[in-house]
């Protein structure tokens, strides 16, 4: 039996002989490992169809391990493969949907904004910071899909609501306010505002703009690497990457 599919390309790997193993996002099953036979070889016409990034339609031979049976290129980025810097942020962005990944029917979701983030990545319109910045979007639109959007409204202890107040927020208890808040780092009620933006709003270009003309730099980037450490219990290199440039 064989399905086809939309996906993207995250991760290649030798497997065994000449034979290579695929990780792609699909729309509907979410993230997959596939056996590209022969793909390691010289002569192999495959190998040319799984770029890193790219969007590509699949025939997938299913078995005891998955095959891809054929590939067809739907969308290639290559901007973020010809840039050095640009493939080192865009393979950070990987690794974050391989430690991330969303199961069942909010699959689909995963997969349209990791999309839509190489697709807004690829534009070489876009300085440096620009490209730090989408990074961080990424990374808290994804907790908000994968089922760990902080609740950032009220505090985790007393339910006092947070809008427009002094918030902190502590690996054990989450976001609190000012009356919970000892030992807890300290955040600007600003940052609060703009995290729940960054989480509901689509329109990529006001947000990057918003973040431009904002003050809360070193705090946005604090929380972003230790919320996610909290929720995974383990550090995560690519991280680093989102520090502004």
């Amino acid at each position: 039996m064989s399905i086809k599919t939309e996906a993207i390309v995250l991760h290649a790997k030798p497997f065994r002989d000449a034979d290579r193993l695929y990780e792609v996002l699909t729309p509907s099953e979410g993230m997959l490992t596939l056996v590209a036979r022969g793909a390691a070889k010289s002569s192999s016409k495959m190998t040319g169809f799984l770029q890193p990034f790219d969007r590509v339609r699949l025939m997938i031979g299913r078995g005891r391990m998955d095959h891809i049976a054929g590939v067809a290129t739907q969308e290639s980025f290559r901007n973020l493969r010809a840039s050095w810097p640009d493939f080192i942020l865009a393979s950070s962005l990987v690794e974050l949907v391989l430690k991330l990944h969303v199961p069942g029917v909010a699959a689909r979701r995963e997969f349209d904004l990791f999309l839509e983030t190489l697709r807004v990545l690829d534009d070489g319109s876009r300085s440096a910071r620009d490209r730090v910045i989408i990074g961080r979007i990424f990374l808290w639109k994804l907790f908000s899909i994968a089922g760990w959007r902080p609740n950032i409204d009220s505090c985790a202890v007393c339910r006092e609501a947070l809008a427009h107040a002094p918030v902190s927020y502590d690996a054990v208890k989450g976001f609190v306010c000012r009356a919970h808040a000892e030992g807890a780092m300290q955040l600007p009620a600003s940052l609060m505002v703009f995290l729940a933006d960054v989480m509901d709003n689509g329109d990529w270009n006001a947000l990057i703009a918003t973040a431009l003309g904002g003050n809360h730099e070193r705090e946005w980037f604090s929380i972003s690497q230790k919320y996610y450490q909290d929720i995974l219990e383990a550090p995560i290199e690519s991280l680093k990457l989102f520090q502004y440039v």
